[in-house]
């Protein structure tokens, strides 16, 4: 059994060979292979060209409107609103927009007042005091245009436009905030309304800033092209998939399929392979930043979600064949589940996660459909119900921080960003003999991922991992060791498992060339993950200490008879 989690290409590329006809492959005959393929040139496994900048900009900029339809909805039907259309001759029309803001700054009163007695609002407090926001900009914008008129300069409308930028500049500095602390949530949720606030108030300044010399007909005109314009944006919305308009995840999924993947990919429940085969575990990130009724996922903002060419699914959601994790209720459609499809979502380290980084920048991803992730179907969904394609409401809804993995579609990201280095679910099935190769990006050597590891099996599973003569290296006045050794102790069993741990580093038994390798590239051993484009000297020092390393923690050859489980990171 072997374990793929983020960047496990080569254990992957075992696993696309394993369907091989004929005789069995080793995974040191397709090692090499996948070395002769990436040796053909130096320009990695990813291609990019001039013209495939300029087409991801131009999705990027069709995202954005896309995800953010509803709120230009929302601004074409109440452009109406915010417009003098025509000369003010009663009274009461002077006085309408103020009262329309004395309103909203009652309700918000009431909202905060009620908040501080019950200690937490309704959620029907809370949609009342929503729209009251989305109200309040509206007036607010009508005023700053009815009492600005016949006025020279327009001092309330200036003034109505810094406090426009001050709230922008609050909702900024608020959500760029990592949630890592309750209080910080909390900021978060009033930032959100505040957003909301400030882009009905904005979008209502420029209209009035753009349309006030003009005719009433000419702003009858505008008006009515923003409202149509912003319903087709709508439609498009509900029937576009935004897993089609990410060009990064494609060209992500493209290269490793042509260079890890021999040009070649297939559904994994159709993967068979030779008699003993190893079953191959790809290890994703199932996002639930919503999950009131599961406090350990909520504060992780989800879970690990599994997939093996038998059985796919999550701790929450149940396990289930993965034969029959398909899309549509007519024709199935498997490829959300292609093999290096979901290698790439395992590696989608540029996505959002709703707990280790910022709104905004979680924000900035899903807006402009940035992410590497990808919409799924949920597998404990009604397969009879189950629709062609997920749609950029979606989006909106991860922008928002508000989607879960209980709903038709969830999003899948990097494995890492709940677990690195593959334990996590060999440990679920208590495997006794387990080997961790963790090539993870460390250069200072602090073992953040076995310790995100140690502390997911000791709270889900009671299973205690201990690797003696481990130490952070900013601890220790000696070179830390590659090749460690420790124990697993599950709960209910006597017998201790065997985990042998093999760190990504240069140690003095290294051949010189990997020696004086970093006198070359200052990063090596643990070239960070933002280079995408490694030479062929890049890619042959990196394979011989990946060599040398595993021959000497494993130099006994495994034969097939030998029961050992593998996580690769």
């Amino acid at each position: 059994m072997s374990s793929v989690s983020g960047g496990g290409y080569a254990a992957a590329g075992v696993l696309a060979a394993s369907n091989d006809k004929g005789a069995e492959v080793d995974s040191v005959t397709r090692a090499e292979r996948v070395l002769a393929e990436l040796n053909r040139d130096d320009n990695g496994y990813i291609k990019i060209s001039a013209l495939t900048i300029l087409v991801m900009l131009s999705l990027w900029g069709i995202s954005m409107l896309l995800s953010l339809s509803w709120l230009l909805l929302l601004v074409g039907q109440s452009g109406p609103l915010v417009m003098e259309m025509f000369p003010i001759h009663h009274a009461i029309d002077r006085y309408v927009p103020g009262v329309g803001c004395l309103g909203f700054l009652l309700v918000v009163i009431y909202q905060l007042v009620a908040s501080r007695v019950r200690k937490r609002a309704s959620p029907d407090g809370q949609v009342w005091f929503f729209l009251a926001m989305i109200f309040g900009a509206i007036q607010m914008a009508d005023l700053a245009g009815h009492l600005s008129i016949g006025h020279s300069p327009r001092a309330l409308y200036w003034l109505t436009c810094v406090v426009a930028g001050l709230i922008w500049l609050f909702v900024g500095i608020a959500l760029s905030l990592r949630p890592s602390h309750p209080s910080i949530v909390r900021l978060h949720g009033r930032a959100g309304y505040a957003f909301g606030f400030a882009f009905i108030l904005s979008a209502g300044l420029i209209m009035q800033a753009f349309m006030r010399d003009l005719t009433h007909h000419a702003i009858a005109e505008g008006l009515n092209l923003l409202y149509f314009a912003s319903l087709l944006i709508v439609l498009f919305a509900m029937v576009t998939n935004p897993n089609w308009l990410c060009l990064p995840a494609k060209i992500y999924y493209e290269g490793l399929r042509r260079k890890f993947g021999g040009g070649t990919d297939q559904a994994i429940h159709k993967v068979h392979g030779y008699e003993r085969a190893p079953i191959h575990l790809i290890n994703c990130f199932s996002q639930s930043p919503v999950a009131r009724d599961d406090e350990k996922k909520q504060r992780r903002g989800g879970e690990n979600f599994c997939v093996s060419r038998r059985y796919c699914g999550s701790a929450s959601s149940g396990y289930f064949p993965t034969k029959e994790w398909y899309v549509g209720n007519k024709r199935k459609s498997w490829k959300h589940q292609f093999i290096w499809r979901l290698v790439a979502t395992s590696g989608a380290a540029v996505d959002i996660h709703p707990v280790r980084q910022s709104p905004l920048r979680n924000s900035l991803l899903t807006v402009f459909n940035m992410g590497l992730g990808a919409w799924v179907i949920n597998p404990a969904f009604n397969p009879e119900r189950r629709t062609w394609r997920p749609s950029f409401f979606l989006n909106s809804m991860a922008a928002l921080n508000v989607h879960n993995n209980r709903t038709k579609w969830m999003r899948l990201s990097d494995g890492g960003h709940f677990e690195n280095l593959g334990i996590y679910e060999l440990v679920a099935r208590e495997c006794m003999d387990i080997v961790v190769v963790d090539a993870g990006h460390d250069p200072n050597y602090e073992f953040s991922d076995l310790a995100y590891a140690i502390d997911r099996c000791r709270e889900d599973f009671e299973a205690v991992i201990d690797v003696p003569n481990l130490f952070p290296r900013e601890t220790q006045n000696r070179i830390q060791e590659v090749n460690l050794t420790g124990t697993i102790r599950y709960k209910g069993k006597t017998e201790l498992g065997k985990i042998t741990y093999i760190k990504l580093g240069v140690e003095k038994w290294h051949s010189l060339p990997l020696r004086l390798r970093s006198s070359i590239d200052r990063h090596f051993p643990h070239e960070p993950t933002t280079n995408q484009f490694p030479t062929r000297d890049f890619i042959n020092a990196y394979y011989r200490l990946g060599v040398e390393t595993a021959s000497r923690a494993l130099p006994v050859v495994i034969s097939e008879q030998a029961s050992v489980d593998v996580a690769v990171a």
